[in-house]
């Protein structure tokens, strides 16, 4: 089993650091949130935003509708359904587990903590009847816009809107977070913890599911040769992961330059031929003609 640690480390440096650093970031989160030494901090946030009240009433609600669970479903089961009917299956699994698994955790990480939601900073809506720690909307929008987002640069979109997904996924996940805050309904550390939890769960996901995603995610020279040490037969390149998406239409990387590269034979055959002069031979022809006689000998 230790072989295997090794080997999967070795292989997915930055999907695991990420989700190691993420995951740790929200352990020591959540251990200040259970000795209460965030109460500063969720005070001072929670003031801050909720400065806007009345100015920025609709949008907030807004964003706070687009994060709730049904929502975030039917956005999640639509992407699972687009990527289906392209026959993008893998595709799909990985946008299903990775948001399907976010809402399963949340649910999970609510019923240990058991955390209350704030009492005096209530707005606009009713105190929901779930835990608050971490936020359900928080960690839901992080879950599936975020894998959405990962899982249109693994299809290789054009970048233009790569970057422009990225962008509004971004804004959309911060600022379902900030509503949260903005209608008294979380803490801010609830919202915060449900980021970075949302953060831990897709860069583990999207390390089984997208190994060359990332730039280094594939075992160096010493971890290879490290390897191979315990492992014989684990040779580099051997380990053909499913995790890079073939471009639209099945075709390969390299399948323009191939199919340029070669001629049509038609026009090879049409090309006139030039009749060398006696006696003279082109560079070349001599290794060759040699190879003939000594194949003949």
């Amino acid at each position: 089993m230790l072989w295997k640690a090794v080997r999967f480390v070795a292989r997915h440096p930055w999907s695991v650091g990420l989700s190691a650093l993420s995951g740790a970031c929200f352990i020591a989160l959540a251990d200040e949130v259970r000795d209460g030494e965030l109460n500063r901090f969720d005070a001072a946030v929670a003031d801050l935003v909720t400065r806007g009240r009345g100015t920025f009433d609709g949008p907030m609600l807004a964003l706070t509708h687009l994060g709730d669970g049904l929502n975030m479903t039917l956005i999640s089961l639509g992407a699972v359904a687009a990527c289906a009917l392209r026959r993008r299956y893998y595709a799909a699994a990985y946008i299903a587990i990775a948001s399907g698994g976010a809402a399963l955790l949340n649910g999970g990480l609510k019923l240990f903590f058991q955390r209350a939601r704030p009492e005096d900073l209530l707005y606009l809506i009713e105190t929901p009847s779930s835990y608050s720690f971490p936020s359900g909307h928080a960690m839901g929008a992080a879950g599936v816009l975020g894998c959405i987002i990962i899982e249109l640069h693994a299809l290789g979109i054009p970048r233009v809107y790569r970057v422009g997904a990225t962008l509004v996924g971004s804004v959309l996940i911060v600022g379902i977070g900030l509503s949260r805050i903005y209608l008294g309904v979380h803490f801010p550390s609830d919202v915060l913890g449900g980021q970075l939890a949302a953060a831990a769960w897709v860069s583990a996901v999207t390390g089984w599911f997208y190994p060359r995603l990332l730039p280094g995610e594939e075992a160096t020279p010493e971890a290879t040769a490290a390897l191979t040490e315990v492992l014989p037969e684990a040779q580099p390149g051997d380990e053909a992961e499913p995790g890079g998406a073939a471009p639209p239409g099945g075709a390969q990387p390299g399948d323009g330059q191939r199919a340029s590269a070669a001629p049509d034979e038609s026009s090879r055959d049409a090309r006139p031929r030039s009749v060398p002069a006696a006696g003279s031979a082109a560079k070349g022809d001599a290794p060759r003609l040699s190879e003939k006689a000594i194949e003949r000998g």
